[in-house]
């Protein structure tokens, strides 16, 4: 049987924490939700009292 993570075309949480979210580079005080493990968006802080949520 083969692995749900695998078969839906997703890294399993240890593999992506390991392999890509160490990777992230330096933190941002603008960046309020970054990258994560069940994280579909990130919220920026943005000039004006605003917020950007983008997801990809």
């Amino acid at each position: 049987m083969e692995n749900s993570a695998a078969s839906s075309g997703k890294l399993a949480p240890d593999i992506l924490e390991k392999a890509v979210l160490a990777y992230g580079g330096a933190k941002r005080d603008e960046v309020l939700v970054g990258p994560g493990v069940g994280e579909d968006a990130a919220v920026i802080r943005w000039p004006g009292d605003r917020f950007l949520v983008v997801a990809s």
